[in-house]
């Protein structure tokens, strides 16, 4: 997946509007130079043509310098490095993506998460990934000189920046929903489930992760909803589906549930995310907290 070149000329302030009517403008005017004569066809294909080569020089900063096919493995290093992120990317992107009380998506928390991931998580393995081998020197050189700080702006002189992060937020965006659709969570799923239905659900996401199941759910479950065991190890599984992040009373209950049934790990398991509360409590109690989307993958 590529930005689109033409919305990239047609949208926003400044030089590209601008650009694009120069474009036009050219075109029309050696077109029509074409069918006058010699010498008043000359003059008007000769305007053009000063049209059409000032409007590529607009639009020149935006582009990428290097070889196309340098590019392209930047491209294709991108979605290698997001690939090993795929399921939590999809994780997240459900849980920070809301709805408000008129029904309007709010997507604001996302896409602070994804220009979160841009800086900390893609930029970082890129710059890993820059060898000799891979690409050539004036690709690698620009991309390592340029100011990657998450304060500096996109714009401006550094016009690389603009192209790639725009490139890169739409391809961790999109990498995001493939996470979402192999994990088979989506937010309209859940919607629809109850706490009992969400324990099953859970449960056929560890089996088709090579775990042997129990539910237990209830009352009388003891602090664990699920008790699975693969490879000789047995672990405690919470089931929460709420529609706000889960505080520490699930990681006591867990912990306790733990112990109760002679398990090796203990994970709390939810929808919605955890409180600050919620993941201190489970570093000091070994508690593993996780989105039910990185549960078809849990080793």
């Amino acid at each position: 997946m590529k930005p689109s070149l033409i919305k990239d000329l047609t949208s926003g302030a400044g030089r590209r509007p601008f650009a694009c009517l120069m474009f036009l403008v050219g075109v029309l005017c050696v077109v029509a130079g074409i069918d006058r004569g010699f010498r008043v066809g000359a003059g008007v294909w000769l305007i053009g043509t000063v049209f059409l080569a000032c409007s590529v020089a607009l639009v020149w900063p935006d582009f990428p310098r290097g070889w196309p096919s340098d590019w392209r493995r930047l491209f294709n290093a991108a979605t290698a490095v997001l690939e090993a992120h795929r399921r939590t990317l999809g994780a997240r992107k459900r849980v920070t993506v809301s709805r408000d009380p008129y029904g309007v998506e709010d997507d604001s928390k996302w896409q602070r998460e994804m220009r979160h991931v841009f800086h900390n998580v893609l930029v970082p393995g890129l710059r890993a990934r820059m060898t000799d081998r891979q690409f050539g020197r004036g690709v690698r050189a620009g991309f390592r000189a340029l100011p990657w700080s998450s304060r500096s702006s996109y714009r401006g002189e550094h016009r690389q920046i603009d192209w790639f992060a725009r490139f890169a937020l739409e391809l961790i965006d999109a990498t995001a929903d493939e996470g979402l659709t192999e994990s088979g969570v989506t937010s309209q799923a859940l919607a629809h489930m109850t706490p009992a239905e969400f324990e099953q659900h859970c449960a056929d996401l560890l089996r088709t992760a090579g775990w042997s199941v129990t539910v237990l759910g209830g009352s009388g479950d003891q602090g664990a909803d699920l008790l699975a065991e693969r490879d000789g190890v047995r672990a405690a599984f919470q089931c929460k589906l709420y529609s706000s992040p889960i505080g520490n009373s699930a990681v006591q209950e867990v912990n306790a549930g733990r112990r109760v049934h002679g398990a090796d790990r203990a994970y709390v398991v939810t929808n919605a995310g955890y409180t600050p509360g919620a993941r201190a409590a489970a570093a000091a109690t070994g508690v593993v907290l996780l989105d039910v989307a990185e549960l078809s993958g849990l080793d």
